[in-house]
């Protein structure tokens, strides 16, 4: 994997490239970005991945890569060289209920989260101090987000700790726990 991105804050979405992620409100703000150090990295496919590509090209953007799906065993890979991991969905009551499993992939690897989701999942990243939210398809609160989010040490003890708690390990043994005491009448 040469990217040629090396001494730039990379910025990734790895995922699905659909009419719910918004990801044109993204492009524009990757457009308006004058830092030339940070780099978005869009990898996956979807209904809109063409559509993102031409608009892309259609804004010169260069501080933009899109790469192709990649299997479960690459992801690893691509959140390792990421800075920061993007989680975006629309703006809408619809969402205040999802919480995106990509969050917990990117916080086990101590990657903060710029998520432009609200409800249960922005409660979750600042819980945790696990990253930056932003409010979605808003311009002004993304690039705010944004800036914060570039002091990326800060969020990893939040990062570490979300892991933990979310650790599928932990939470079957917790429900095993709740099962017994059940069964036992207590």
């Amino acid at each position: 994997m040469k990217l040629k991105l090396n001494n730039k804050f990379i910025v990734s979405y790895i995922g699905t490239h659909g009419l719910a992620h918004a990801l044109t409100f993204i492009l524009d703000c990757a457009s308006q970005q004058l830092d030339d150090d940070i780099h978005f990295v869009f990898i996956g496919d979807g209904a809109e991945k063409e559509n993102l590509k031409k608009k892309a090209k259609e804004l010169n953007l260069q501080n933009l890569t899109f790469l192709p799906f990649v299997n479960k065993d690459e992801i690893k890979s691509y959140i390792s060289i990421s800075d920061v991991a993007l989680v975006n969905l629309k703006k809408s009551d619809s969402y205040k209920d999802v919480i995106p499993s990509k969050i917990f992939e990117n916080a086990c690897m101590l990657k903060p989260i710029l998520l432009g989701v609200e409800g249960e999942s922005k409660a979750l990243i600042e819980k945790y101090n696990a990253g930056e939210c932003f409010e979605p398809e808003n311009k002004i609160s993304f690039k705010k987000s944004l800036n914060l989010i570039m002091e990326i040490d800060k969020y990893k003890l939040g990062c570490q700790k979300l892991a933990a708690d979310y650790d599928r390990k932990n939470i079957a043994k917790n429900m095993l726990s709740i099962i017994k005491k059940t069964k036992n009448g207590i």
